[in-house]
């Protein structure tokens, strides 16, 4: 009977271990928010912001412990025809929502801004008068 009570418990164990899988990466698909969404693919991801502006994420979006992830890649303006930035993007996830953080790098780094977003939601952009 001890043996058998044991065989269930490790049984137990696994079983409660496997229902509980640990994100280690931004999930693959559209987050969406206030002026911006994000296309997530498996080594990076495409950006539209407002006023036609995009940008790319370079390489897999892994999550550390506290589902924060960095990645760099570009940001292109579209109002001002200087081509693609480098930029720096920072977010986190919880559950089903983002926080992302872009900002320009090198020389003359411009705060592009912080954005909410949510899995599986499209953009939602204001019009650009130009």
């Amino acid at each position: 009977m001890r043996a058998r009570t044991g065989v269930l418990l490790v049984a137990g164990l696994v079983a409660a271990a496997c229902g509980d899988a640990v994100v280690t990466e931004v999930p693959a698909g559209r987050w969406g928010g206030q002026n911006i969404e994000l296309q997530v693919e498996g080594d990076g991801a495409k950006v539209l912001f407002k006023c036609g502006a995009s940008g790319t994420l370079v390489g897999r979006l892994e999550l550390n412990g506290s589902g924060h992830f960095v990645a760099d890649g570009t940001y292109t303006p579209l109002l001002i025809n200087t081509g693609p930035r480098p930029a720096h993007y920072e977010g986190s996830i919880s559950g089903d929502g983002m926080t992302l953080a872009v900002t320009t790098s090198g020389a003359g780094s411009v705060e592009i801004g912080e954005f909410q977003l949510h899995y599986r939601a499209a953009g939602s952009f204001e019009v650009c008068n130009f």
